[in-house]
This record gives structure tokens, sequence and C-alpha cells, in this order.
């Protein structure tokens, strides 16, 4: 298996697993992605869709798929690399990101935050670099498994405003550390009311094998 592959995964792993992902409960961790297409000002970023099978121009390499599922490496700034090591395995993170959306008349992107996945760890080590073939100056993270994932930029994805998301308040953004749900929550929402929200949103892709990989 070469290095830009999915790491084996452990069989008490694929036992967590064999049920399947249908217990809301379990969406426990908060983490906000991003890519830049070139390394520009602060005013003009092009936002790719990190970790989507089909992004603006092209599908991620990192997002790859096995007969276990579709699975990428979770990235985040090193300086981070504490928080991430919370998650366990069959805890599911719900992760947001900037897309694009369109372009203004003078040619700038225009994104929108969205919603973008359910992803789950598939063990419990911290990888320096997952990807040194493709991405060699790429940063650590930990190897994730998809359960729910938009299936193309803004299609499938849910507005981190939408009106009727229980939970109205400031998420994560930029590549950041993994929270808490719990550390977001507004006093008027519950935390089983914002995951039975976020995985009725997902439902129409949990455990779905048609992401085009």
């Amino acid at each position: 298996m070469s290095e830009e592959n999915i790491p084996e995964i452990p069989q008490e792993t694929l036992n967590i697993w064999k049920n399947g992902f249908n217990d809301p409960s379990k969406v426990l961790w908060l983490k906000s992605v991003s890519d830049d297409d070139e390394k520009k000002s602060r005013n003009s970023i092009t936002y790719l869709n990190a970790y989507l099978t089909t992004r603006k121009d092209k599908k991620d390499p990192r997002v790859k798929r096995n007969e276990n599922g579709v699975f990428f490496c979770l990235q985040l700034n090193p300086k981070h690399h504490e928080s991430i090591k919370r998650a366990k395995p069959g805890h599911i993170i719900l992760i947001s990101q900037n897309l694009f959306k369109d372009q203004t008349s003078s040619g700038k992107d225009k994104t929108e935050r969205r919603f973008t996945h359910l992803v789950t760890p598939i063990d419990d080590k911290f990888v320096f670099n997952p990807y040194p073939k493709s991405d060699p100056d790429g940063w650590p993270g930990r190897w994730v498994k998809v359960i729910a994932m938009g299936s193309h930029n803004m299609i499938g994805s849910i507005p981190l405003d939408a009106t009727d998301n229980p939970n109205k308040r400031r998420y994560p953004f930029g590549n950041s550390a993994l929270y808490s749900i719990n550390d977001y929550l507004n006093k008027g929402c519950s935390l089983s009311e914002f995951q039975d929200y976020i995985f009725n949103k997902f439902k129409y892709c949990l455990n779905d094998a048609k992401w085009g990989i």
C-alpha cells in the first residue's frame, strides 16, 4: 500500500461501523476547513470546495474510496493538533466551509458558508504528512470516513444561516481547531435538537455510495 492510500482500518473500528450511522447523538464536534486555489492576498482568495468529490474545476485528489467507503485525511493547522485528538472512532464531526457560489460583475468570486460533511475518525492516529506525493507541504491531520457529503458545490450542502436552523449563532471559520458542538450552542437550543436537525438535513446522503469517486 502506498503512502497516498487509505490506512488499514482497525478491526475495532470496523465493528463500530457494522450497525451503520443512524444515531444523531454521535454528532459531537465542529470543524471548519478552507482551501485556497493559490497563495493570494486576503481580498482575492478563490475558494475550492475542500474534500468534495467535485470541486470548482476538478475532483479533490485527497478524497479516496475503497471497499469500506470514502475517506480523506482531515487536515488542520499544526498549532491545533491537540484539539483533533479529542474525536474518537464512532464520534461524528460536522464540517463547514466557504463554497464557491458565483462571480460578481467585476469577476470576483462570491462564496457562502455551508455545512458540507459528516465524518468519523478511522483510528486514534495523528498523521504528520498524509499526502507526501500530491501535497508534500500539506498540514497534518486524522484519517476520517465520510458518512454524508454534499454531492457537488452548493448542491446538497446546508447553509449555516438556514432559517430552520435551531442554533442561531456564529460557527468556527477558516481552517479551525476541532470544537465541541456544546461550545457553540445557544441557550435556547439543546444539543439533541441541533443533532437531530443536522441528521435530518443530511439524511438524503447518509451512507451514500454515489459521490463520484
